[in-house]
């Protein structure tokens, strides 16, 4: 028979799936919630005070970060309903559950199970198309097709991978769920959520047409509206500060997605990365105040470079890294590209005479950015990187081009 000791249950919540295994007397229990005030709530107010119990251990962490960082093995690993119906920001639509449902998640969740553990995913699946995608990202993570149970009341479906064939589960006299062969006889039209492209709520990728018309008619709007204020006109319009403006939009976003996958989908993970984002332009202005000689060609190129380094790291792993010295490099490589384009900013802004056209300019730019950040939708997050070093490139030519231009004059 199977002999379950030690399970990890994710997505905890008020701890109803904690309370059910303390019914079956698991000898240790690691909870994982990512808000407190919900672990509060179920600590406070739960008739069956789950958190309570001397084998249970609660930490208040996001469900990707504790997997990644924690060494332990269980026999188990439960996913409690993780759908937060919240997004992680404004930037392209990625929830805060979205990285806890990748191969590349489920993949380090398998390196933390014993040799018969099994991962046990409990979801809501509203679309068929949804519950295939679950399914075949289990399937390729385990080389194996999961089992699938479903409610016999709601749309509740469970899904259980084995690490072992060895393992075996008595499924037969269950009350509230059947075992169904659906997806071993149907298939839909997907593409598995990855970290690059982790989409989970989207069957397949398309490209989003409808996002595109109304960025367009939002991109027009912006610059009447800037043009009332400012007078906008072709002579004086800083096209380099458009650029500049555009591609930190891109740069930002990428690190907050990156950062997120590594650490976890929390608020703080974010003020951190905002955090070393103004640190990165108070340096490009105290440069500046300092009068540190560098050319727009050592700056570009600069720029070029830590925008390289930020996309190589983002296609591997960071585990050759001990964990305390990449809490620190890794907000400061990622928003390295940041400082040089802020210096680039700072250059333009004094050779123009009106900071009102510099600033008005950018801020156009970096709704552009904004917008374009949708493209993840269908090339995926590493694609930011590249687009917003096609644009810099765009601001580099323009600004030779002005150069150009000034000698003539």
């Amino acid at each position: 028979s199977l002999t379950i000791e030690d399970i990890l249950i994710v997505g905890s919540g008020a701890g109803n799936d904690v309370a059910a295994a303390n019914r079956f007397n698991i000898k240790n229990v690691d909870a994982v919630e990512i808000d407190p005030v919900i672990a509060s709530l179920g600590k406070e107010l739960h008739p069956e005070n789950p958190y309570s119990n001397s084998n249970v251990n609660l930490y208040i962490n996001d469900a990707r970060s504790f997997i990644k960082s924690n060494k332990n093995q269980y026999d188990a690993i439960i996913y409690g309903l993780l759908d937060a119906q919240s997004n992680l920001s404004s930037k392209g639509g990625i929830r805060l559950d979205s990285y806890v449902y990748t191969v590349d998640a489920f993949k380090e969740s398998k390196k933390s199970l014993k040799e018969d553990g099994f991962i046990y995913i409990g979801f809501f699946v509203q679309t068929p198309e949804l519950g295939y995608k679950i399914y075949k990202m289990l399937e390729t993570t385990f080389n194996e097709k999961p089992l699938v149970l479903k409610s016999n009341v709601n749309d509740r479906y469970v899904f259980i991978s084995r690490n072992s064939k060895n393992t075996n589960f008595n499924l037969e006299n269950l009350k509230y769920f059947k075992l169904i062969d659906f997806y071993e006889k149907n298939s839909f039209e997907i593409d598995l959520s990855t970290d690059d492209w982790p989409f989970l709520y989207m069957p397949s990728k398309v490209y989003p047409i409808t996002y595109l018309s109304i960025v367009i008619i939002l991109i027009l709007s912006s610059a009447l509206f800037l043009n009332k204020i400012v007078k906008i006109k072709k002579v004086n319009f800083s096209f380099i500060c458009f650029f500049l403006g555009a591609g930190f939009m891109l740069v930002e976003t990428k690190c907050i997605t990156e950062i997120a996958k590594i650490y976890g989908s929390t608020w703080m993970v974010t003020s951190i990365v905002i955090a070393a984002i103004l640190i990165m332009a108070f340096i490009a202005n105290l440069m500046v105040i300092k009068k540190v000689k560098l050319n727009n060609l050592q700056i570009y190129s600069l720029l070029f470079i830590t925008l390289f380094i930020g996309y190589f790291f983002s296609k591997v792993a960071f585990d050759f890294l001990d964990k305390n010295i990449l809490n620190f490099v890794l907000p400061v490589l990622l928003t390295l590209p940041l400082l040089f384009s802020g210096l680039a900013f700072s250059k333009e802004l004094s050779k123009l005479k009106s900071a009102s056209q510099a600033l008005s300019a950018n801020i156009l730019g970096a709704m552009l950015g904004g917008f374009l950040e949708y493209n993840s939708m269908y090339f995926g997050f590493g694609s930011l990187y590249l687009l917003a070093g096609i644009i810099y490139l765009f601001a580099l030519l323009t600004s030779k081009y002005n150069n150009i231009l000034a000698i003539k004059l």
